[in-house]
């Protein structure tokens, strides 16, 4: 009796930044733009509210970076995600500290 092989799971597209790209979706097999999902990272809110202590007039400037968010890449067609964007990395980046 053959043995049944479960296809393998498409892994994540690495390094995929925060802006909306072309790929080839590895479960659908579609081409297309991704739709990106944008959410406040940790180490953002952090730097804001030490900022809001500090001087209370630039708790917004973490906000301005489009990088420091952590955004969820999905296929526009099948919905499944094929890659995150981690913005608490790209912070530690514009900060000065190493990833």
């Amino acid at each position: 009796m053959p043995e049944v092989v479960p296809p393998a799971k498409p892994e994540l597209i690495p390094n995929i930044g925060p802006y909306r790209r072309t790929f080839t979706c590895g479960h659908c097999r579609q081409r297309g733009l991704s739709v990106t999902t944008r959410q406040c990272s940790a180490r953002q809110s952090l730097c804001s509210t030490g900022l809001l202590y500090l001087c209370v007039i630039f708790f917004w400037v973490p906000y301005c970076y489009d990088e420091c968010y952590d955004v969820t890449h999905r296929c526009r067609y099948c919905k499944e995600i094929v890659g995150i964007h981690d913005g608490n990395a790209a912070t530690q980046k514009i900060l000065g500290g190493t990833t």
